[in-house]
Formats: C-alpha cells, sequence, structure tokens
C-alpha cells in the first residue's frame, strides 16, 4: 500500500510539472511547442491574448510630458474610423491612463505613455490614435482647415454667425492668422476670440449679411 501511494505522489508531481496553468483568462494565438518536446524553463510554449482589458502604448513627444498626468483626458479611435467631433476629430472611445514611462527615446524626442481600454469593438493587434484632452498655458483658437477661405493673395478669413438686432444670426467675414504647417484642425494666432461662432459647412456659397441657422 505504501508502495502504491508512493507512486501516486510521482505521477501527481509529473503530472503537475507537466500542467501549463495561464495567468489570465484569453486566447491562444500561436502554438510555439510540440507534444514531447522537451524544453527548459523560461521557453515559450504559447502565445498568450487577453481580450477582457486592452493596452495601448503611444509615443508622445517630450514637450508635453509635464502637461500629462494619469488624471488626463484620453480618448481614442480606431483607423479609418468616421469622426463625431469636428475639432477634435475623435470618436470618443474612452481610455485611462495607467501608466507614463519616465525615459525619452533620444532619436525621436517621444516617451511612451500607455493607456488602458474598453476592449468592446477592439480586438489586439488593431491600430488606434490617441487624442489628449491637454490645457496649455497659452491656449489658442483651433479651427476645422474646411472652415478657412484663402484668396488669391494668401490671406486667410472664416464666416462667423454674428447677432444682428434686425436679422438674428447673420454672416460675418473677418480675415485671421493661421498657424503654418499644422494639421487638422488649424491653430488661430489672431482674428478669433472666445465664443466666437465660424460657420464650418456651406462656408463656400455664403455672403456677407445672410442669414445663418445653427444646427447641432
Amino acid at each position: 500500500m505504501a508502495a502504491s501511494q508512493a507512486d501516486v505522489g510521482r505521477q501527481q508531481a509529473l503530472l503537475a510539472r507537466h500542467t501549463l496553468k495561464a495567468p489570465f483568462s484569453g486566447v491562444i494565438s500561436g502554438k510555439l511547442t510540440e507534444v514531447g518536446e522537451w524544453i527548459t524553463p523560461g521557453t515559450p510554449v504559447f502565445d498568450l491574448v487577453g481580450t477582457g482589458q486592452l493596452h495601448a502604448d503611444f509615443a508622445v513627444p517630450q514637450r508635453y510630458y509635464s502637461q500629462i498626468s494619469s488624471q488626463t483626458a484620453l480618448t481614442v479611435r480606431q483607423e479609418n474610423a468616421p469622426s463625431n467631433n469636428l475639432l477634435t476629430d475623435t470618436a470618443g472611445i474612452p481610455a485611462t491612463i495607467s501608466a507614463i514611462v519616465p525615459v525619452s527615446d533620444p532619436s525621436a524626442r517621444t516617451f511612451i505613455l500607455r493607456a488602458s481600454i474598453d476592449a468592446e469593438g477592439l480586438t489586439p493587434g488593431m491600430g488606434v490614435f490617441g487624442s489628449l484632452a491637454i490645457q496649455s498655458q497659452q491656449a489658442e483658437p483651433v479651427v476645422p482647415r474646411d472652415a478657412l477661405l484663402r484668396d488669391v493673395q494668401g490671406n486667410v478669413s472664416v464666416w462667423l454667425a454674428v447677432e444682428d438686432e434686425e436679422h438674428g444670426l447673420v454672416a460675418q467675414r473677418r480675415e485671421i492668422k493661421v498657424r503654418p504647417g499644422q494639421s487638422d484642425p488649424v491653430i488661430v494666432t489672431d482674428g478669433l476670440r472666445q465664443g466666437d461662432q465660424v460657420v464650418i459647412r456651406g462656408n463656400e456659397s455664403l455672403r456677407e449679411g445672410d442669414a445663418v441657422l445653427v444646427t447641432q
């Protein structure tokens, strides 16, 4: 009986040594070994991908390091996803900043920001874009590039919806200055004030004094 119990214990030990326990729930995406193959500690056996919580790593320009914390608002969107916001060009999938790596890449002048994302609608390996809500100490207004009008002299202007005592909201053209070399949206350095309502659709056919209807 003692010999049988010892053999049972030996078999249980062998079974324990040949059982792999996943550290988290997920899907096996790759098989790296074959049945009967001898392996040593540290040798990869499977590729295990977790699907409950996703993480995304973003390379952020180092000049923004001091302006970002774990409380900074971050949204992500998939590549080629339609935009719901004409100014920020984000689709509004919320993410949480889980880690800020305090090491810069000297060649790219960037640091790594890791974000935790809800897995709904996303799968591991997808490409995403991230938008950080950073309030600059010298905040400047921005407008979509489609709102800009340029003349042959290179002057830039936009149409504003301004209040008229007799006719309500009417169109008024205003010349502005924009920062060169910017992608959409464009930073306005002069000509706009807080509260100005800029026409961003249908501006090509407007004339001075035309009635303007604000839509949501």
